[in-house]
């Protein structure tokens, strides 16, 4: 079969005629208008029959490619984009000069856009505009004109449009896209580029739309102008969060102060006074500024995942120090994180664990709180992986300040799991009712036993070793009473905490009932090292107080990312995330950073408390 008659089969397919009578024009019309009625009222399901069976039964018709277009409009407003892509396709090559080509066009850019093929879509939207003509096509030119422009603006990246140039299938999309490329390149602080194209558009349609603002844009100087790029510092001044921030604050000042001879920057700093909402209006504002080519900051998972979401749509890097969350960085490429997610730190420990003392069986014990839910979720199943199990988990609400409930109900099923342990040991095939039943028998046993002796039952006074291992991961507030509780109810297995058990004080104060705790943190501050005796003097002469943990996560982290670029680098938006992520391994005084291709810090540290002394271990 040749080529030709392969297409021809395959149009046939798409459009089977009927050759019959053919009615005439007046009917023909009425027709017509019965099946645009049918659209006009919402009844895609039966204009699309009607129209198809029109298309059939009259294919020689006057009213034939207003059919097919009624036709391929009703199945793009039935969801059906394929079919009614693939009939735009068709309509365009057998009708190129119809005085529908343009509506046709407009359909096919929607159709595109739905199949997620934005680039087509665009070029469809630009190729309807070019052949809308005359009076009453002002509107569909003026919305394919919008739709395209609005797509180049904001969804469409630099590298795509660059891709798109040179394939362009007129002079005007071509001079579009490099124009549009101009202003995002500009917009990046890489104005020798942006300069190039707007040249550039300026020769491809000297006629387009933008053409008097690109003249203006040449011949002024500021897109000339070398100017230091900034790195913007967003962060809560005031509000509940104003410690924290102006501790990072005064972190990352010390270590612009110490770098700023060595590469050419500007650092200026914001204020969303602890709300999401300001923090979000900043980033646009900053977005619209082309000399910023960072932001650092946020320091809440949800003020930084709204950052990101603008980061994203606005292709601005956003550098956050201490947000946490798991999905933060998949919200847009644009988000480094510099703190350790909850998932890598439930992984570090939960490896130690199986490593170091072979935990196979361990129970949890942990507020009910999002944060902390999801970490336990993370910990168990790095544990299951590894072949260990979680028979035990325990919650308390936030606020609480007695947790004895929560612990013997926690010896309770452990003591229950003890004597499982011991019955299969000698009987492996006994049932799980069996077993039920001896431990009701033991139970009963045992209450006979203290009543006849008249002895007062204690469970605290029974040892429970049910456990390799209880994770305890909780707020620093409950430290204290948690260590107490853990040695009063006689838990005789390994401690395993979170980042907020680094409470010196706390430690100290119950070291005799939490020797041997290991816990996870990101941050690690020896005071004796000569690294931070160094800092802390620098930073004292600086603001005349001593530094604490937050000032040293701001140091670290903006040390990190100035040295991430070199003395000749220019600093921009396009090589911000990938110079951070291509940064080799940086050793802080109080913490690590391994960013990597996954845009997040892969660095923890595990934390061994015995006889009073805070062990690193690893």
């Amino acid at each position: 079969m040749t080529a030709k008659m392969l297409r021809l089969f395959v149009l046939l397919l798409l459009w089977p005629v009927l050759i019959l009578a053919q009615p005439d024009a007046a009917a023909g019309r009425q027709n017509f208008q019965q099946g645009v009625k049918l659209y006009q009222s919402g009844k895609y399901s039966e204009a699309e029959v009607f129209f198809n069976k029109q298309i059939q039964l009259a294919p020689q018709n006057p009213q034939l490619t207003a059919q097919v277009l009624m036709l391929i409009k009703s199945r793009y407003k039935l969801g059906d984009y394929k079919r009614a892509g693939d009939g735009c396709t068709w309509f365009i090559e057998r009708y190129p000069n119809s005085q529908y080509i343009d509506d046709v066009y407009y359909v096919r850019g929607h159709t595109a856009y739905r199949n997620g093929q934005l680039s087509q879509a665009v070029s469809s939207w630009l190729m309807a505009a070019q052949s809308a003509a005359g009076p009453n096509s002002r509107q569909l030119y003026d919305k394919s004109m919008s739709l395209a422009g609005q797509s180049l603006q904001h969804r469409i990246s630099a590298v795509e449009l660059k891709q798109m140039i040179s394939p362009a299938n007129s002079p005007l999309e071509a001079y579009l896209y490099a124009y549009y490329l101009a202003v995002k390149l500009e917009k990046q602080g890489m104005n020798a580029q942006a300069r190039e194209y707007y040249r550039s558009a300026q020769t491809l349609n000297p006629d387009g739309p933008y053409q008097q603002f690109i003249a203006e844009k040449l011949a002024g100087s500021s897109i000339d102008a070398v100017q230091p790029a900034k790195i913007a510092l967003l962060l809560p001044l005031s509000g509940e969060q104003a410690e924290i921030g102006n501790a990072i604050a005064d972190g990352v000042r010390l270590a612009f102060k110490e770098e700023s001879s060595r590469i050419k920057i500007e650092l200026t700093l914001f204020d969303y006074q602890s709300d999401l909402f300001m923090a979000i209006q900043i980033m646009k504002k900053l977005s619209a500024d082309p000399s910023v080519a960072a932001v650092f900051g946020a320091v809440e998972n949800e003020v930084a995942a709204a950052c990101a979401v603008v980061a994203g749509y606005e292709n601005l890097p956003l550098i956050t120090p201490t947000a946490t969350s798991d999905d933060l960085t998949l919200l847009s490429e644009n988000v480094i994180q510099l703190s350790t997610p909850v998932k890598v730190l439930a992984q570090y420990l939960a490896t130690y664990a199986n490593e170091a003392f072979q935990s196979r069986r361990i129970a949890t014990l942990a507020p009910v709180e999002p944060y902390f839910t999801r970490y336990v979720r993370e910990f168990v199943e790095a544990h299951q992986k590894l072949g260990g199990e979680v028979p035990v988990q325990q919650w308390y609400y936030p606020g609480e300040k007695n947790f004895s409930t929560q612990f013997m109900r926690l010896k309770r099923d452990g003591l229950k799991i003890s004597f499982r342990d011991s019955v299969l040991a000698g009987e492996p095939e006994l049932k799980d009712q069996e077993i039920d039943r001896r431990y009701l028998l033991h139970q009963r046993n045992e209450v006979d036993k203290a009543l006849h002796s008249k002895t007062k039952i204690d469970s605290a006074d029974v040892p429970l070793k049910a456990f390799d291992a209880v994770f305890l991961p909780v707020y620093k507030q409950d430290v204290e009473v948690m260590a107490a509780q853990f040695a009063y109810h006689n838990l005789q297995t390994h401690l395993l905490g979170n980042s907020d058990w680094y409470d010196l004080n706390a430690l100290r104060k119950n070291k005799n009932y939490i020797n041997g705790l290991v816990f996870v943190t990101d941050v690690y501050l020896n005071e004796e090292s000569r690294d931070y005796i160094e800092f802390r003097n620098k930073f004292r002469t600086a603001y005349q107080k001593t530094p604490g943990q937050y000032e040293l996560v701001g140091y670290d982290a903006f040390r990190f990312v100035l040295r991430a670029f070199s003395a000749q680098s220019s600093v921009n938006r396009v090589n911000v995330s990938s110079s951070l992520t291509a940064a080799p391994e940086f050793r802080g005084i109080g913490k690590d950073f391994n960013i990597g291709e996954k845009r997040f810090n892969n660095s923890a540290r595990l934390l061994k408390y015995q006889n009073g002394v805070l062990i690193p271990m690893n």
